[in-house]
């Protein structure tokens, strides 16, 4: 079950797996429902959301399960803004 988990989850094959440190593989076992919560915000979102009548506390509930309680943005640097293709003015 543990390899078809990983491989499923993650991509990885027979011998990624294999080669595997035990706390790497316990380690990727632990983010896998983290993993699973991502990808019901992705089908979700577009699928279940605009019919939902409760579709703000949905994507809520499934952002805690993915990114944990507390999720912060943080100010975007000139740099990131460049990258992006956002104009920044000094002045």
């Amino acid at each position: 079950m543990t390899y078809a988990l990983l491989s499923s989850v993650y991509g990885l094959g027979w011998t990624d797996i294999n080669v595997m440190p035990m706390a790497a593989i316990q380690s990727y076992i632990e983010r896998i429902p983290r993993v699973l919560a991502v990808w019901k915000m992705v089908a979700g979102e577009g699928a279940v959301v605009p019919y939902s009548d409760k579709n703000d506390r949905l994507l809520e509930i499934w952002a805690e399960m993915a990114f944990g309680a507390e999720v912060t943005a943080e100010a975007a640097t000139p740099g990131m803004l460049k990258i992006m293709g956002i104009g920044v003015e000094h002045g």
